[in-house]
C-alpha cells in the first residue's frame, strides 16, 4: 500500500507511531535518512539535521545523535 522501509533499526510501523529516531530526518511519505556527514539530529520526528558547529566535523561518520558528534577546529 505503498509503505516505503526505512533505515535500520527504524520500521515502518515505528515511523508512523513515534517518527525518526535521532540520528535519522524524515523526508517525504515515510522515509527515514540518516543524517549525512557534519550533520546531528538529537531529536526525534524532524525534518531536517542540524549542522555541526562552525569548524566542527563528523568526519565522514552519518547518523549523529548528539553536537558532541561533531569535533576539530577546523576553518
Amino acid at each position: 500500500t505503498g509503505v516505503q522501509t526505512c533505515a535500520l533499526p527504524i520500521s515502518p510501523v515505528s515511523v508512523m507511531l513515534t517518527g525518526c529516531l535521532p540520528g535519522f530526518y524524515f523526508t517525504s511519505g515515510i522515509s527515514c535518512n540518516r543524517c549525512p556527514v557534519d550533520t546531528y539530529q538529537d531529536e526525534t520526528s524532524q525534518t531536517s539535521c542540524k549542522r555541526c558547529s562552525r569548524g566542527k566535523k563528523t568526519f565522514g561518520k552519518t547518523g549523529m545523535t548528539t553536537a558532541s558528534n561533531c569535533s576539530g577546529n577546523y576553518f
